[in-house]
C-alpha cells in the first residue's frame, strides 16, 4: 500500500472519530487531530533523506556555493510554521497561528539576508 494512501486512511479515520467525539467531548476530538497531524507529519520527515540525496546530485549540476543550506532552512522553518499555524486553528486559536505564520516569516526573512547581501553585492559589481 502506498504511504500517501495509509497517510490518507489515517487522517480520514481519525477525522470520522473526532465527529463522533465533537458532541460528547470536543477536546478529545482536538486531541485527536493534533495526534494524528503530529503521527504524519514525523512519518512525512522519513522522507527527509530522499530529499537530501536529490539536493546533493543536484549540487553536482549546479553550482550553488553556500546557497544550499540557506535553501534547506527556508523550506523547513515554512514547512513547521504553516504545519504549527494550520494546528492551531483548526484547535480554534486562530490568532497564535497568525502569530506563528508571522514569525516564520520573518525567520525566513532573517535567515535570507546573507543571500540578499550577496546578490545586491553581485549586482554592484556588474554595475561599478
Amino acid at each position: 500500500m502506498s504511504n500517501i494512501l495509509q497517510a490518507g486512511i489515517l487522517v480520514i479515520c481519525v477525522v470520522m472519530f473526532a465527529i463522533q467525539f465533537k458532541s460528547l467531548k470536543p477536546e478529545y476530538g482536538i486531541y485527536m487531530t493534533v495526534a494524528a497531524s503530529m503521527i504524519v507529519f514525523f512519518y512525512s520527515l522519513s522522507k527527509l533523506q530522499i530529499i537530501f540525496e536529490g539536493i546533493e546530485e543536484l549540487k553536482t549540476f549546479i553550482n550553488l556555493g553556500g546557497y544550499m543550506p540557506v535553501i534547506v532552512k527556508i523550506v523547513g522553518i515554512s514547512y513547521i510554521s504553516e504545519f504549527a499555524s494550520d494546528i492551531c486553528r483548526d484547535s480554534g486559536y486562530a490568532a497564535i497561528g497568525n502569530q506563528i505564520q508571522i514569525f516564520g516569516k520573518l525567520s525566513i526573512l532573517a535567515v535570507s539576508v546573507p543571500v540578499f547581501i550577496s546578490l545586491f553585492e553581485t549586482i554592484n559589481r556588474f554595475i561599478v
